[in-house]
């Protein structure tokens, strides 16, 4: 692990330098701000655990970062597919893939994103993602398989638990929710779809959903929604609810 984690936010296409990330014991780490970042205009800080000061500021729970690292069904593709790693917030927070992660912010290692964008896959692999998420949900032995590994790429920090996955239609990052093997009592994601169309339809600003109803007994209707954090050509910053409630 590096002694230090350079952190950048893409504001309007430019990776702008924000601040340097230390990993500490025990899982934990701090945060220092860049003078030029606290000196340029119209600076913002991070989360409101980390205001616009300087010096060195320990985080709890990962502060904002959480936002860029898997979530519960991250975690769990990521358990099922490689249970013998033991990785720690940092290591999933570094691990995730960087076209696919959540917001602006990226980490970088000796001039190295962390980790690098590729291995999104396109629409047309749903029906192999939704089978691994299903066998994933059932517990069954998915471990060290190339169809684990493509999901674990395409889950990337999407937050719920939920299964999901981002796919590309086209050259735009979408995300598809799938329904749960287990527990869903009616078709969650029709509804969903439903909502989503009936939002759009009363003037409200709502992501655009596309539906794809894929074949075979447990393959239902699949609402992909387009990302606002990553939306094409640039990702935007944001900050979960969780965060603003901090």
């Amino acid at each position: 692990m590096a002694e230090s984690i350079l952190v950048t936010i893409e504001l309007s296409g430019s990776d702008i330098s924000v601040g340097t990330l230390y990993p500490g014991r025990l899982d934990t780490v701090s945060f220092r701000y860049n003078d030029g970042y606290l000196a340029r205009p119209g600076a913002f800080p991070l989360g409101p655990d980390l205001p616009l000061v300087s010096g060195t500021q320990p985080l709890h729970a990962f502060g904002p970062f959480a936002d860029s690292a898997p979530d519960t069904w991250g975690r769990k593709v990521l358990n099922r597919a490689h249970p013998s790693r033991r990785m720690g917030s940092l290591d999933l927070l570094l691990g995730t893939n960087d076209f696919g992660r959540n917001g602006a912010l990226r980490f970088w290692s000796d001039g190295v994103a962390l980790a690098p964008g590729d291995g999104v896959p396109s629409v047309q692999n749903l029906a192999d993602l939704l089978s691994t998420a299903h066998d994933i949900g059932r517990d069954r032995d998915v471990r060290e398989t190339p169809r684990a590994q493509r999901l674990l790429e395409a889950t990337g920090s999407l937050g719920g638990a939920r299964p999901k996955a981002n796919v590309l239609i086209g050259d735009e990052l979408w995300i598809a929710k799938f329904p749960k093997p287990i527990g869903d009592a009616y078709d969650v994601i029709a509804w969903e779809f439903a909502c989503n169309r009936a939002l759009i339809a009363s003037g409200i600003d709502a992501a655009p959903a596309r539906r794809e109803v894929l074949g075979g007994p447990e393959h239902r209707s699949l609402p992909p929604l387009r990302s606002r954090a990553r939306r094409h050509p640039h990702p935007l910053p944001f900050r979960d609810e969780r965060a603003r409630r901090q």
